[in-house]
């Protein structure tokens, strides 16, 4: 429905989208300026790395806009429900959550599928094994770890959800390393450069604040 690049493009806006949220939702979780700042540069190094590897194509159509505005609902939600687990973290277990979370969701995609592809024909070979049994692990372990962090009482939703911007760089890292045909090129790596120093630069103000609000001995 919708173009890989626009798609990344969204996607990529995922942590403006959720800080716009927890300013709306939240009273201790507002935007600021070097927050704008640094999440605005790494959406500029998404959009540099999206384009490069697959460009703007085809005109607007209904279909497109639908799938556009699925993909801000989809971040909206998210905003939201990490929002839910930070407010409410003396009561939700982030183990139980990921979870449930994983198992209702995968019912219901599958559930989906069987409507959309019909059953599946599953070739159960030594790399589907391997592949399922990591994705797995990796799901379910980075979830946990996420939603253990939205918990610690000084970590703010928007402030963690910046970190969603090394998701690409590490993906391109991974890809030239394991995909045979994939390499890297000046435009992508200027574009993993920009999105990288976003979360570096956000880092250093955030520590920078913190030492001005220590007590002097």
């Amino acid at each position: 429905m919708v173009p890989a690049a626009i798609a990344a493009v969204v996607i990529g806006g995922g942590p403006l989208i959720i800080a716009i949220t927890a300013h709306l939702l939240t009273h201790n979780d507002k935007m600021t300026k070097p927050k704008i700042a640094c999440i605005l540069l790494g959406m500029i190094g998404i959009i540099i790395i999206a384009l490069d590897k697959s460009p703007l194509t085809g005109g607007g159509s209904y279909l497109q806009l639908a799938g556009i505005l699925m993909l801000l609902i989809s971040a909206v939600a998210g905003g939201i429900g990490n929002i839910v687990v930070s407010k409410y973290k003396s009561c939700i277990n982030p183990i139980s959550l990921t979870s449930f979370q994983m198992i209702l969701g995968g019912l219901m995609l599958f559930t989906a599928s069987l409507f959309v592809n019909g059953m599946p024909k599953i070739n159960i070979k030594p790399e589907f094994i391997i592949a399922l049994l990591w994705l797995c692990f990796v799901s379910a372990t980075a979830f946990a770890i996420w939603f253990k962090l939205l918990q610690i009482p000084i970590v703010k939703v928007s402030e963690l959800n910046i970190w969603k911007f090394i998701i690409p760089v590490f993906g391109g890292i991974f890809s030239w390393i394991i995909i045979p045909n994939e390499h890297p090129t000046a435009i992508i790596i200027i574009g993993m450069a920009i999105t990288a120093s976003a979360v570096v630069l956000y880092n250093l103000y955030v520590k920078k604040i913190n030492k001005k609000k220590l007590p002097l001995n």
